[in-house]
């Protein structure tokens, strides 16, 4: 097994955070705060807290990745993960709602490590590795729905404890869980066995006129607008169905909500799993035009049945199982190309902070559709929302096809490859490493004139 390959191990499994907290605690959040007399006015506070933290902390780890090694960085985020979980189970005896806050927001600012996790691929793993390397972490972040069922009934079933210091029931036992889940991400980071820091990474932070520069020349800000787009369909989708199914389909109860979230899970994990070998061999700008645009096929009839009512009479709730699950084909298979381009257009420096402005958008995106969820249902109505959602998917390809041509990273790559052939040949290594390493960090920065230019000076 190679440094690398076994590197990526502890770092996927932190991948494992978010998802087991989908699956385990956000099934009962809201009874959990009933229980301990809050309203929904406090469930949507502590919802926003967790969003808000996240967003917050995001391009604090932006900065902190290179400055310190992505082990200890995980760690951290993984003690406060574990400190969090413990609030979140004791939270009856120590204040409540306020205390359940807290833990949400401390969990929060432990899921940015997202950020440290996608630096870490896009830095460790080869680049003709890394559709693969993102096709496992974007399983992984899924891999926590299928388990939802199964353990809505398992947390039922267990036996109530109370002693005068813990009340173990359905809704603590989550944060047990999650506690044990935290402690184990911990020990396997011990595992770790990483690189030391490269030379690029003890340089200067960019500033913000030069993250824009590099964003604006590359034309690696297409991917802030499809990764936004992404994530405010996918929840806006999700976050729907149970009121849907409270609606149209309430026989199906929390379980069958369960059900049909797992199904949803099981097929990102299998498309997220094919994706690297069904696109094998295809340009990443390629694989974005085909699955992004073939969203829409399940998209537009989700808004026509169950957004704007377009047909009259019972919907089969089939049908609901079939878009909900349809709609993870071109999701999960987007981003893996995603990422990698977005990764080799901004380049190595300063790279944390590039990916946390990625992972904000899509918080951002869910933060704004979670708002007008709220919106639709009660006052402005569905239809507008998924007009709404309809014409973000749309506005997506403008970035998208206007620097098409600047997103061949394929080519650019080629020609990179074809300059290190040539100062090889060379011998001189000084040179070389030199122009390599320079190339690494000002490759973002440069235009497509300066990217031909390059290459015909190569030739």
């Amino acid at each position: 097994m190679t440094l690398t390959a076994r590197s990526l191990y502890p770092v996927y499994f932190c991948s494992l955070v978010v998802p087991i907290d989908e699956a385990v605690v956000l099934p009962s959040l809201f009874d959990y705060i009933r229980s301990l007399g809050g309203d929904a006015q406090s469930y949507g506070n502590i919802q926003v807290a967790f969003y808000v933290c996240r967003i917050i902390a995001m391009p604090v780890v932006g900065l902190l990745v290179g400055r310190l090694r992505s082990g200890l960085l995980l760690t951290i985020l993984l003690t406060v993960g574990t400190l969090a979980s413990l609030l979140y189970t004791f939270a009856p005896i120590l204040g409540g709602v306020s205390m359940v806050l807290i833990s949400r927001a401390m969990l929060g600012l432990a899921s940015s490590a997202s950020v440290a996790i996608l630096s870490y691929v896009a830095e460790q793993v080869p680049r003709e590795e890394q559709t693969k390397a993102y096709s496992i972490n974007f399983a992984l972040e899924r891999a926590g729905v299928p388990l939802a069922p199964a353990l809505t009934v398992l947390f039922v079933h267990l036996p109530v404890i109370e002693t005068s210091w813990i009340t173990l029931d359905k809704y603590t036992y989550a944060g047990v869980m999650m506690f044990i889940l935290n402690l184990a991400l911990l020990l396997n980071m011990q595992l770790l066995i990483e690189p030391p820091l490269r030379r690029h990474q003890s340089g200067s932070t960019p500033g913000p006129r030069e993250v824009c520069r590099t964003l604006g020349s590359t034309g690696a800000y297409f991917s802030y607008v499809m990764s936004f787009q992404n994530n405010w369909n996918s929840h806006t989708i999700m976050w729907t169905i149970p009121i849907l199914t409270s609606r149209l389909y309430p026989e199906i109860g929390v379980v069958g909500n369960s059900l049909l979230f797992a199904s949803g899970g099981i097929t990102a994990i299998i498309v997220g799993c094919l994706t690297p070998k069904v696109f094998r061999g295809w340009a990443h700008r390629s694989v974005l035009l085909v699955t992004q645009g073939s969203a829409v096929f399940v998209l537009l009839p989700f808004a026509l049945v169950y957004g704007c009512h377009a047909f009259p009479g019972e919907t089969p709730l089939w049908v609901l199982v079939l878009l909900h699950n349809a709609f993870f084909i071109p999701h999960m298979a987007q981003m893996p190309s995603n990422n990698a381009i977005y990764a080799q257009l901004v380049g190595t420096r300063g790279r944390g902070i590039y990916f946390s402005l990625l992972e904000m958008s899509k918080t951002l995106a869910r933060i704004i559709a979670g708002y007008l969820i709220g919106l639709a249902y009660t006052s402005l109505g569905s239809c507008p929302l998924w007009s709404i959602s309809l014409g973000v998917w749309a506005i997506q390809f403008v970035p998208f096809l206007a620097n098409w041509r600047r997103l061949d990273v394929e080519r650019q790559h080629a020609a990179r490859e074809a300059k290190r052939k040539v100062m090889e040949e060379s011998g001189n290594d000084d040179e070389k490493d030199d122009v390599i390493t320079s190339e690494s960090e000002t490759s973002a920065c440069t235009t497509p004139t300066q990217q031909k230019s390059s290459e015909a000076t190569t030739v």
